[in-house]
Parts: C-alpha cells; structure tokens; sequence
C-alpha cells in the first residue's frame, strides 16, 4: 500500500426491480464525492437492482462485456453489486469495480445461500473462483460478496493474493415490496 486512500461505505436502500433509480442514485453519489482525493466507494451488494428479484433477475442483469452502468470521477473506483449475465448463459451474483468509463474487476459470489428467506441458489449460479486482487492508488483491493465473507477460504486466499483490504458487499431481503 502507497498513500492515503479514503473509503466510503455507501450504505444504501436500492428499490427492487428499479435499476435506473438505484443506478441514478448510485452516480449522484459518486458525483457528490468527486474531488476529494484517491477514493473508493463501495455500495451494497445487489446494489443496481436491489435484492430478491426472483423472476425477474435474469430480465434486469447485466450483461458480461456491456459498458459499466457507472461513470467515477478521476481518483475514484466505485465497486458495487449487480446480477451478471454471463456469455454462458448463468446469471451471477456479481461485484464489479469501476474506473472512468470500464471495468477494473469482476468477481462472482462463490456461496449462494438457499435456508430461510434467502433463495439465491435458485436463481443464481456459484462463482468459482477466488477473488483476485486489483489496485487502487496504490492500495491492493479484493472483493467478496456477502455469505462468502462466512467462509475464511476466501478471505485466506485474498491475503494470499497480496489484498490489503477485503472489501464484502451485503444485502438481505427487506421487509418490502
């Protein structure tokens, strides 16, 4: 790690099914923080759509490859949650982080919860594979999505892969339409 790097924790309450709202939202976010030196913002898990889509998750994912939603300012990277459609024809729970106008990094959720209201299995396939480490200012970053926070594999392997912080994305159903 090199310099100071500001992180912001943007605990918000996406609207289910809405992705241009929460997508909005998200970016005036980033625009309101724009200036302020090295920073990474981190929003919640699921956080272009919101969480417990069922049906509709293959319908609002984004698509492996499509430009990134999110525009950051010039010292940002905003790393967020979204439902991924791969080439392959899976639908992920993903983490994407952003920078500029493209994408910096990718993971997928490798443990999908499926006991009591959560029900991710049924509509998302498991990642495979461990996070892998990108940079920001200097700082070696890995991301993880939610229940696989549970399972110190995966934080192991990022300390293995040089992370300086683990950054977890979470979400759970909401009492809410």
């Amino acid at each position: 790690m090199t310099g100071r790097l500001r992180l912001v924790v943007a605990q918000t309450a996406p609207v289910r099914g809405e992705p241009e709202v929460n997508v909005a939202a998200m970016q005036a976010t980033l625009d309101e923080l724009d200036g302020e030196g090295p920073t990474l913002v981190a929003f919640p898990e699921l956080a272009t759509t919101g969480y417990g889509l069922g049906s509709r998750t293959a319908e609002l994912a984004l698509v492996e490859g499509d430009p990134p939603p999110l525009r950051t300012g010039e010292h940002q990277v905003a790393i967020f949650g979204y439902p991924e459609s791969a080439a392959d024809g899976r639908i992920y729970n993903a983490a994407g982080a952003v920078a500029g106008t493209r994408w910096t990094h990718r993971y997928r959720k490798c443990f999908l919860p499926t006991y009591g209201s959560f029900d991710e299995g049924r509509f998302f396939a498991p990642g495979h594979a461990g996070p892998d480490v990108f940079d920001v200012s200097g700082w070696s970053v890995a991301a993880i999505v939610c229940e696989d926070l549970w399972h110190p594999s995966l934080t192991y392997l990022a300390a293995l892969r040089g992370a300086d912080i683990v950054v977890a994305l979470a979400a759970a159903p909401g009492r809410s339409p």
